[in-house]
């Protein structure tokens, strides 16, 4: 697990965890003792995610940030690694995945997770209609690159729902998941830029365990 948390453990610079923001999600009539609003409406998923991916830079003491989505910009990007969380709720997530080889897409009915570098353009969809508490999966996206327009390194935990993000940070959270999905890279993963694709069950609206489906390396 720390080969895989290596470029956030081991950076000088600040450490930004961004998370996505529903509309209106801020309350500025309520704020953290130190000041921050606070945001009623963030999901649980994410909550769970960000707790279990700031766990491997405790030990280190490294100095990290938490932000939404819209209060941070390249600027800010730049000075140090980004750990993404969430996928359509989060602009970053979207603009950064754009050109990896699989992403986010959505319509009128369905949002679905691409695999752009396929012939067929194989793909992942949940439809729209379908009732949440009627959901039977979830996909995800576990990237670990070094971005080229930030040139900073990052890692994006994201799901087409909350399900599939907090699947996705169970990987790379606990070892035995995380080692499952590296056993499908190449053995120097950790000199390239990684991208997976996570399937979860969702049994009455909760994650079940996560299962590798696909993963891709590059220069």
């Amino acid at each position: 697990m720390e080969r895989f948390w290596e470029p956030v453990t081991a950076a000088s610079g600040k450490v930004t965890y961004c998370l996505g923001q529903p509309i209106d999600a801020v309350d500025r009539e309520r704020t953290t003792p130190n000041g921050m609003p606070l945001y009623g409406r963030l999901d649980v998923s994410d909550v769970i995610t960000l707790a279990r991916s700031i766990v491997p830079l405790v030990p280190k003491g490294g100095d990290f940030r938490v932000v939404s989505d819209s209060e941070i910009g390249y600027t800010q990007l730049r000075e140090g690694p980004v750990v993404l969380i969430g996928a359509f709720d989060n602009v970053w997530t979207m603009r950064i995945t754009q050109d990896l080889p699989f992403g986010f897409e959505y319509d009128s009915q369905v949002r679905r997770l691409v695999d752009r570098k396929s012939p067929e353009k194989r793909f992942w969809t949940l439809q729209w209609q379908v009732p949440y508490t009627k959901l039977a999966k979830d996909y995800a996206i576990i990237a670990r690159i070094h971005d080229s327009v930030t040139g900073q390194p990052v890692i994006i935990i994201a799901g087409i729902l909350g399900e599939g993000t907090e699947a996705a940070s169970e990987v790379v959270f606990k070892p035995a998941y995380l080692d499952e999905m590296l056993k499908k890279a190449p053995k120097n993963w950790d000199q390239l830029n990684l991208e997976a694709v996570i399937e979860t069950n969702v049994i009455e609206g909760h994650a079940g365990p996560p299962t590798v489906l696909a993963v891709e390396t590059w220069r």
